[in-house]
């Protein structure tokens, strides 16, 4: 054998073995990005057709969709660049997808938030590969109070909005977004137990916990229920 075929000879063999080394330790890219909808979340809120709103959303959806791939671990923030009415933005896509997938499931989140929450300040998709969402206020002034009990659905969230220099008498429970999972349980299905048992947990925890941010579990083997819930800063204890 030439030293020239030999060269290439070894050449091969480092490669599959680095390729069996990568495909061992790491997730391999698929070559086409799960779409499948986890969930959808609009604002409530609306604005009117002519709102240079439009323009702010129509600016922040296409600038996720076309620089996060090329972002450093699919992890973008955005803002539109017209003063008079701003929107921000925020995508994301699964580390274990290639640019290119990534660029693709970006494309068909903002066609289905574009479709599914027109007209509204504020909106979000979760893809099962990746995620984008826009809103009318930066997204490190969201805060979320604690889910409502909507029978039979594994998931539930609500986003609230109570920005405000100094903590009120009554909180404002003006219910910006409701996101519930697709998927259901059973009526007699223990998870209830699971999920009304976190629920409790916390209403009544987070209003002690530095922050208002508290995380929990229901404690029952089998079939567990997990919750998180915070409030805005400026609230007292008594107000949530």
């Amino acid at each position: 054998m030439s030293q020239v075929s030999s060269f290439h000879a070894t050449m091969i063999t480092i490669t599959l073995v680095i390729g069996l080394l990568a495909t061992t330790f790491f997730p391999v890219a698929k070559s086409d990005p799960n779409t499948n909808v986890d969930t959808i979340a609009c604002n409530i809120n609306t604005y009117a057709e002519n709102d240079p709103f439009g323009d702010s959303v129509a600016y922040v959806l296409a600038d996720l969709m076309n620089v996060a791939p090329s972002q450093q671990g699919y992890n973008y923030y955005t803002v539109s660049p017209y003063p008079t009415s701003v929107a921000y933005g925020h995508a994301t896509c699964s580390q274990s997808l290639a640019n290119s997938e990534c660029a693709n499931c970006l494309a068909t989140a903002r066609g289905t938030v574009s479709s599914s929450c027109a007209s509204r300040v504020g909106g979000q998709v979760a893809l099962v590969d990746c995620g984008m969402r826009f809103y009318q206020i930066k997204f490190e002034l969201e805060f979320q109070l604690s889910c409502n009990d909507y029978n039979d659905h594994i998931g539930d969230g609500i986003t609230g909005d109570d920005i405000s220099s100094v903590a009120e008498s009554d909180p404002n429970t003006n219910v910006d977004s409701l996101t519930c999972n697709a998927h259901t349980y059973a009526e007699n299905d223990p998870f209830e137990n699971s999920v009304a048992y976190v629920l409790a947990d916390l209403m009544n925890v987070t209003p002690s916990q530095k922050n208002y941010n508290y995380y929990t579990a229901a404690p029952y083997r089998g079939s567990a229920a997990y919750g998180h819930a915070t409030c805005s800063i400026f609230l007292a204890n008594s107000d949530f």
